[in-house]
């Protein structure tokens, strides 16, 4: 694509967001990995920038399934099914077959090429009824002009490793294609978890161990540059909040940046937000309880944003025995006495003002 049109892509994103007004809560962006759609991505300034991790799966299982040995076999195989489909006289000689293996009546499925997964699919099926197309093919009735149509064992051999090894990846291009779960997140542990499925064993064959070194020179270049958004998403995600896939190292790190980006967001949003001139508040302060609690520093940032006098207390809720009655019902809290002086928070026993952090399963209010 000529780069004034990848420009006026970028171009019109940034129109799109403009007329939605969204241009500033950070959009971020999903593409393919076409190189216009990437370029068009930076062009419009969005970030973080994710490519679909399907379709990164797609590319990398192409790249695997395009050695040499392995574009042999499936060229051999995609001229038994077509042969199969194209004559009515052998798929009814290969339906009789499945009878008497007592094999699935499955028909065959012929691939598409730039559909990894339906390569998959041919070589699953292909392996499922080999018996039974060996058998027809070597009947009398089709042997004349079918000697091209045969298959060494070597060959066999080879298809079954491939189904064995590309079955996880075609699991996780079926996860990520489930359109009624939310996918970020799990981008990072399926990643993750390829990469170790491709790692190199000693019984590897020959032909495994180069699928298994190209796909994962591809895939393992992926996602570089947006791999702290990916972790950061996982950690979020009950189903991934403790980062299995990570070292204990890397681990700290994530939750670190998590905890700091928490901190700096809602110390924004606290010193944006009106001071206190009523009983009830609808702003909400999501900030972890414990946060609070431990964090003189953003004691300092709440009672500066909120513009409160010398001294004050601050209360809250026992996050492990505070209990509710409403929004006005009694609780049960302990207070955590606190005063402002010279960018620092000390002890004091005035009263003058009282900030009651209420924060449930639904509600999050600021009482005066």
């Amino acid at each position: 694509m000529k780069p004034i049109l990848v420009k006026n892509i970028g171009a019109l994103l940034r129109e799109a967001c403009m007329e939605w007004k969204i241009s500033d809560k950070n959009p971020a962006i999903v593409t393919d990995n076409g190189r216009n759609m990437i370029v068009a991505g930076a062009e419009a300034q969005f970030s973080p920038h994710i490519t679909c991790f399907a379709h990164t799966l797609n590319l990398a299982s192409q790249k695997g399934l395009g050695v040499d040995r392995a574009s042999r076999l499936l060229g051999k195989v995609r001229k038994i099914v077509g042969y199969f489909h194209r004559s009515p006289i052998a798929s009814h000689a290969l339906q009789e077959k499945q009878t008497l293996m007592d094999l699935p009546k499955h028909k065959l499925i012929q691939d598409i090429m730039t559909r990894w997964n339906s390569s998959f699919e041919m070589l699953e099926r292909f392996s499922e009824q080999q018996p039974a197309i060996m058998a027809t093919l070597m009947s009398k009735d089709l042997r004349k002009g079918v000697t091209e149509y045969t298959l060494s064992e070597s060959d066999i051999a080879n298809m079954d490793d491939i189904v064995q090894l590309m079955g996880p990846v075609k699991m996780a291009t079926t996860v990520m294609c489930e359109e009624d779960q939310p996918t970020l997140s799990v981008i990072a542990p399926l990643q993750a978890k390829l990469l170790k499925h491709l790692q190199p064993c000693e019984d590897d064959s020959t032909l495994v161990a180069e699928i298994k070194r190209v796909m994962t020179n591809d895939l393992s270049t992926r996602y570089r540059g947006t791999q702290d958004a990916l972790n950061i998403a996982s950690a979020l995600d009950p189903r991934f909040k403790e980062l299995p896939y990570l070292e204990k190292e890397d681990r700290e790190q994530v939750y670190a940046k998590l905890v700091f980006e928490a901190e700096v967001s809602h110390q924004v949003t606290l010193l944006s937000s009106p001071p206190l001139s009523s009983a009830l508040f609808s702003s909400p302060l999501s900030f972890v309880l414990s946060q609070i609690s431990s964090s003189s520093k953003f004691l300092c940032a709440v009672l500066q944003s909120r513009n409160l006098n010398s001294s004050h207390i601050l209360t809250s809720i026992d996050a492990s025995n505070g209990k509710s009655g409403g929004r006005r019902g009694k609780l049960k809290h302990k207070a955590v006495r606190i005063q402002w002086r010279d960018h620092r928070c000390v002890s004091c026993d005035t009263n003058k003002r009282l900030l009651l952090f209420c924060i449930n399963e639904k509600h999050d209010y600021i009482l005066k």
